[in-house]
């Protein structure tokens, strides 16, 4: 029996929220574990499990712990909403944008134009500069067109030639020059092959024809070769030609270039050693 604070008498009834249970507030820390011995069997190690820390009494400084139960007529609270934290970072490199086709008709032509090579830059009316030298017959063929008659098919304008030969309009003003044109029409009286691109022998156009004109009259014989330098050195010295040397080199490259034979080829096939083309 119990007495309440008027005096009167009252029944206590035990309820579970009277449990208490009591542990300790500093529990006591256990001892270092002692360094196992080797020569030791497996009985005789120490267990943390041997005393543990909950089996210490408790200590007059320990605190009372509630154990609150739950009652399940009471209405459990909702839980409050969990909203996420806002970012307050950026990256370090911005995004980027993305980039949406453009839906137009010229779109397909863009998309073709940029698969095409870049035109060039000249216009249409320049010529492609062609690297290589133009051949004699080539230039004595921009000099006819050139001095045709304006009414012939034939003439050409400068301009016309240069994109014709794929040459600039300066190359074709070189050639067309009077001194130019006059050592071409030389060159080309001298019997030299119109398909050479570079001969020396513009320097000395009379020696060259004369020379020409000898072979083509003269029979070949077994000492042809060293007829022709004989005659070519004689003909040097008659024109005050300085420095010239008919040698073998120089006979190759005559030959070469009035398009000859040095000698016939039953002859080449006698002499042994002998060059013919």
């Amino acid at each position: 029996m119990q007495h309440n604070d008027d005096g009167s008498d009252c029944e206590w009834l035990p309820s579970p929220l009277d449990a208490l249970y009591f542990l300790p507030s500093h529990p006591a820390i256990p001892d270092p574990l002692p360094s196992p011995d080797p020569w030791s069997s497996p009985d005789d190690l120490w267990s943390p499990f041997d005393q543990p820390a909950f089996d210490q009494p408790a200590s007059q400084d320990s605190e009372p712990l509630q154990l609150i139960l739950h009652d399940p007529s009471e209405e459990t609270p909702d839980p409050e909403p969990v909203f996420p934290a806002p970012v307050l970072t950026r990256p370090c490199f911005p995004l980027p944008r993305p980039c949406l086709p453009v839906q137009s008709p010229a779109a397909p032509a863009r998309a073709i134009m940029l698969l095409e090579p870049l035109p060039d830059r000249r216009s249409s009316s320049s010529p492609a500069f062609l690297p290589s030298k133009l051949t004699l017959g080539q230039k004595l063929d921009i000099v006819r067109r050139s001095e045709a008659p304006k009414h012939d098919l034939d003439y050409r304008s400068p301009s016309e030639l240069a994109h014709m030969y794929g040459k600039s309009r300066s190359s074709i003003s070189k050639i067309l020059r009077p001194s130019y044109v006059g050592r071409l029409k030389q060159l080309a009286a001298s019997g030299v092959s119109t398909d050479i691109r570079r001969s020396t022998s513009t320097l000395h156009p009379e020696l060259e024809r004369r020379i020409h004109e000898y072979v083509v009259r003269t029979a070949r014989g077994a000492n042809w070769r060293q007829e022709v330098c004989r005659y070519a050195e004689r003909v040097a010295e008659e024109l005050g030609v300085e420095g010239f040397k008919a040698s073998l080199n120089w006979y190759h490259r005559f030959i070469a270039r009035h398009s000859l034979r040095s000698e016939p080829a039953a002859a080449a096939r006698k002499r042994r050693g002998a060059w013919s083309y």
